[in-house]
């Protein structure tokens, strides 16, 4: 029986697949995982990102054997969903996005309410690297558009599953 919960576990793990924005302060980490995989995108530098308490007990947590570094992408899609990242530059404008998965960070000068009735996002996402005050206003704001907005840094990492 045990070597039967055993093997259940490693064929878990190895099936498990999901994107991850993380909370670091001042800073974007976001990862997609797939089985054993984990593919990092982030705005610190490689040697500084290896030594994240936060990847490392993620890593161990999760039993993932490889970790890998990918370059900065603003618009890629995850399973099914289509995933957007607005920067500084506040570029959000894109054709053929619909209801995505908006990520804000760098504090982006944008008016939130033509954002949201542009794109009609499915989940609004606020990391670390922004001012407290925009995220106070923004969630205002999607709170009377009633749209759903995460806080990492209130809410915790954020884990899209499917």
């Amino acid at each position: 029986m045990l070597q039967g919960v055993y093997f259940y576990q490693k064929y878990q793990i190895s099936n498990k697949s999901e994107f991850i924005v993380f909370h670091k302060s001042r800073h974007s980490i976001y990862g997609k995982r797939n089985g054993k995989e984990l593919s990092i995108t982030s705005s610190l530098n490689d040697s500084i990102l290896h030594q994240q308490k936060i990847l490392q007990s993620y890593r161990i947590g999760e039993h993932i054997s490889s970790k890998v570094i990918d370059s900065t992408i603003n618009v890629f899609s995850y399973k099914s969903k289509q995933v957007l990242i607005v920067d500084s530059l506040g570029v959000y404008q894109i054709d053929g996005l619909k209801k995505p998965i908006v990520i804000l960070k760098n504090s982006p000068k944008i008016n939130l309410n033509r954002l949201i009735a542009t794109l009609k996002p499915q989940q609004i996402i606020a990391d670390g690297s922004n001012y407290k005050s925009y995220i106070n206003r923004w969630k205002e704001t999607c709170y009377k558009q009633k749209a759903p907005f995460w806080y990492t840094g209130q809410n915790g990492t954020y884990i899209l599953k499917e």
